[in-house]
């Protein structure tokens, strides 16, 4: 067998695998939708899954203002977030999605409705094979989306 046409083969193939499972990712929309009702029913073992292992979570405003980088760190602020926080309310009020072969992005308002108010959220997904590679949590200042 020819040598070069066995590496040719490989590499088309280790391409579409690293690049097939982010553009397969047939509707981020309802991947965002999903992540949002984790986030607001406080289901640690579900937002864990969403973040690859090497993700990392930028948090802008309030109380958990920071960068969180990687799973242990990502599952801790949100085991916080959803203990002080409890049961919430998820209202998403726009959502839009830009897609590549190497990733989408989704851009997602939400306000997050609880016993303790309510706090508007503008999240910013990156989303590379499936799984959420880096994701901003920007809370809008007096609970405002900012257009």
């Amino acid at each position: 067998m020819n040598l070069r046409l066995v590496a040719a083969a490989a590499a088309l193939a280790a391409t579409i695998s690293a690049a097939g499972p982010a553009y397969a990712q047939s509707d981020p929309s309802s991947f965002a939708q999903a992540h949002v009702a984790n986030v607001a029913a406080g289901n640690a073992s579900a937002l864990a899954a969403d973040y690859r292992p090497d993700a990392f979570l930028w948090w802008v405003g309030g109380p958990l203002d920071g960068t969180y980088g990687g799973a242990t760190a990502i599952n801790a602020v949100w085991a916080k977030f959803s203990t002080s926080q409890g049961p919430l309310k998820a209202d998403v009020t726009d959502v839009s999605v830009a897609a590549n072969p190497n990733g989408q992005t989704i851009v997602a308002d939400v306000v997050y409705t609880g016993a303790k108010g309510s706090i508007s959220v503008r999240q910013v997904m990156l989303l590379r094979g499936g799984h959420l590679q880096d994701e901003v949590w920007q809370i809008a200042p007096k609970g405002v989306i900012n257009r």
